[in-house]
């Protein structure tokens, strides 16, 4: 965890656990509305770690559902909840990365015919793709999708912690290795997202 990032987690978890009331909420920060799956210690660490990280990021305009369920007993996904696992505590950002990964798949439902530009382009590159087996998703499909959503995250992350630190995030996840190396290390994954008028960092 880095210096910056430590500063930043202490001063948010200090605002959480405050009770004073500097400011009326308004629409564009309202708060997270989490439930635990099973109320356990673990997930309601989890619970208190994302609110923290999300509260000392700027990550407003990559929210698009502020309905989160903590499941310690399920594989992270964004439909038809944003679920998150409890496997990193500890890690906020490793868990921030997770979080946004599963708010751009509902960030990128928003945007269809991008959408389908980008993988229409992913498709003539790559004919052939990964399915399953830690390399890919779980169809072609989804593959081709994930291109996007996990370009889209390390976009994100570095522009929020270093494009070094976010690399080594990625890097780090044991699924989709196939789709984090083509994001990581092939430029023609960014010209074709960007082309397809998807980017994360627009306005910032």
């Amino acid at each position: 965890m880095t210096l910056r990032f430590a500063t930043r987690l202490f001063a948010a978890l200090a605002l959480l656990a405050s009770t004073a009331v500097c400011a009326q909420p308004t629409p564009a920060a309202a708060p997270l509305d989490i439930r635990l799956e099973h109320d356990t210690e673990a997930e309601r660490t989890t619970a208190d770690e994302l609110r923290a990280v999300v509260a000392a990021y700027d990550v407003e305009e990559w929210i698009v559902t502020r309905e989160v369920r903590i499941d310690a007993s399920a594989i992270p996904h964004s439909h038809p909840v944003l679920t998150l696992h409890t496997r990193h505590n500890g890690q906020p950002l490793h868990l921030l990365s997770t979080f946004l990964h599963e708010q751009f798949h509902w960030w990128v439902m928003e945007r269809p015919d991008e959408l389908l530009a980008a993988t229409t382009a992913f498709r003539r590159a790559w004919p052939e793709v990964p399915v399953g087996g830690g390399e890919g998703g779980r169809d072609e499909e989804s593959t081709y999708l994930h291109l996007v959503v996990c370009h889209l995250e390390y976009q994100a992350m570095a522009a929020l912690v270093g494009a070094d630190e976010a690399r080594a995030i990625l890097e780090s996840n044991n699924h989709y290795r196939w789709i984090y190396d083509r994001v990581l290390n092939d430029p023609q994954v960014d010209r074709i997202v960007r082309g397809a008028g998807l980017s994360v960092d627009e306005g910032r």
